[in-house]
């Protein structure tokens, strides 16, 4: 009987706060702890219902598949090491590219050092005879190399030329000369070099 009067007590309530009537019922000198209760009471009938409704919405929405924690890692790993990867190649190309640079102009160094060898002359039927590539026997040069060059960012190369002779027969007298050079240049912290070596005949 109880719980079917304050079951009747909160109807008659719910209908005086749904008519607007609800707070003109409430007397001026209510004790502080009945208007606790009363506001209690109106909060709960407001927000339970609310409640209710959200949760019977989400429960008609309908159930869609998603990723899982693991599928995410795994692909923000494959991300990651694509990303790495072509960052690392487009690094290690243009380093190869600007080392390939460098080789070039230091062989056109080492060919540049064996046209004084070749332009000197050597003439073995005069008399007497004139050999002028005794004279780079052991030549050391440093120059730039041919590189674009902006401010202060010039690059040197040493060459280093030696000149010798080799007896290809006796009789006759038949002599070439060994021409080799060195050139040693700088790249990336390391020194790199080349080397070039051929032979010049006599003039005749």
């Amino acid at each position: 009987m109880k719980r079917q009067e304050t079951r009747q007590k909160n109807h008659s309530r719910s209908r005086q706060f749904a008519n607007g009537s609800a707070l003109a019922c409430i007397p001026s000198n209510r004790a502080r702890g009945g208007c606790k209760r009363w506001l209690q009471f109106i909060g709960e009938s407001l927000i339970i219902p609310v409640i209710i409704a959200v949760k019977t919405q989400l429960k008609n929405l309908p159930r869609k598949s998603g990723f899982t924690i693991a599928e995410m890692v795994v692909c923000f790993t494959i991300i990651t090491l694509v990303i790495g990867g072509t960052m690392t190649a487009y690094n290690r190309s243009a380093l190869f590219t600007e080392r390939a640079g460098y080789q070039l102009a230091a062989q056109a160094q080492a060919v540049q050092q064996f046209e004084h060898v070749r332009a000197a002359l050597w003439d073995t039927m005069s008399t007497p005879p004139v050999d002028n590539t005794t004279n780079f026997s052991s030549f050391i040069n440093v120059a730039i190399l041919e590189l674009p060059i902006s401010g202060t960012n010039v690059i040197y190369a040493t060459n280093y030329l030696t000149v010798s002779t080799i007896t290809v027969t006796n009789n006759p007298p038949t002599y070439v000369k060994l021409v080799q050079v060195d050139t040693f240049w700088p790249w990336n912290g390391v020194t790199m070099s080349n080397v070039m070596v051929a032979y010049r005949a006599p003039d005749e």
